[in-house]
């Protein structure tokens, strides 16, 4: 796991050092420093070397300047309903195998987003009977033509390599643990909760439908020690390995982010889904 430090009482000069050198941060840079984030830290440039994607850990990636500023004003709500309202999205069930797929207008979703915000509905909800946007949708490609890809150092993350997921979704919301191939995360709108548990297997108390948040309540103390766990905001790029066991969780009402799955070749798309669903008929037969 990975290293947390912090104050110790014989390190006063260490805690006056930093309080000086956060009394120079702007107010936003102050929100990142303060935050607790026990995901291992990469320089954007050691990035743009990588020739294959790494496997050992995430990595959040530090010097990264988005260019997608123009990206973050088009998915705004506002903007969202106006251009895109009328667009017809796929929208997933938010459990471990994203199941239940179906439709719905881009502006029914956000007003049900708006809902479970003001009503606290997806508390009193599985996972699995959640409705969640997040992947590809062809109905907005116009706008995701214009998402600016990130970049690494070699051709695993060439645009022809990369298929780009946009997600929407609201305080509360999010994806239980999971787990798929590499690949890139870009906040845009609020802030996100990235929970990657460290070891073999599923992490403790797994169980497909149950909601990000209730995990947390139930099991997160006891799997605390297992966990890198970190909050990203508006313009933060994190990386995540294949394989690796993730949940999220959607800290604001409207949290806008964008996944780039990168490298990878259909054959081990296809041998990770058999995974997941051999996974999903035991725990099944266990549950039983």
């Amino acid at each position: 796991a990975a290293s947390r430090w912090g104050p110790t009482a014989g390190c006063l000069l260490c805690a006056a050092a930093a309080a000086l050198w956060a009394a120079f941060l702007s107010p936003k840079k102050q929100q990142r420093a303060s935050a607790a984030c026990s995901i291992p830290r990469v320089a954007y440039r050691t990035v743009l070397t990588w020739r294959v994607p790494p496997t050992s850990t995430p990595y959040v990636i530090d010097g990264f300047s988005s260019n997608n500023g123009s990206f973050t004003t088009k998915t705004s709500r506002r903007e969202l309903l106006d251009a895109y309202g009328r667009a017809t999205v796929t929208l997933t069930s938010s459990n471990s195998y994203s199941a239940h797929e179906h439709t719905a207008t881009l502006a029914a979703y956000l007003e049900e987003v708006s809902l479970d915000n003001t009503q606290n509905n997806r508390k009193q909800r599985r996972a699995n009977e959640s409705s969640y946007l997040f992947g590809p949708q062809p109905a907005l490609d116009a706008l995701l033509a214009t998402y600016a890809l990130p970049r690494c150092g070699g051709a695993w993350c060439a645009a022809d390599a990369s298929t780009v997921s946009f997600g929407v979704g609201g305080t509360g919301s999010g994806v239980g643990f999971h787990r798929h191939g590499p690949g890139f995360a870009e906040t845009l709108h609020g802030r996100k909760r990235w929970l990657f548990h460290v070891g073999a297997g599923p992490p403790p108390g797994f169980d497909p439908d149950l909601p990000t948040h209730d995990w947390l309540t139930q099991h997160g103390s006891d799997a605390a020690e297992v966990l890198l766990d970190c909050v990203l905001g508006p313009g933060e790029l994190l990386y995540f390995p294949s394989d690796w066991w993730h949940a999220t969780l959607n800290l604001d009402a409207h949290t806008v982010f964008v996944s780039t799955f990168v490298g990878g070749s259909d054959d081990d798309e296809e041998d990770l889904l058999g995974g997941f669903l051999a996974r999903r008929g035991a725990w099944e037969d266990v549950s039983a």
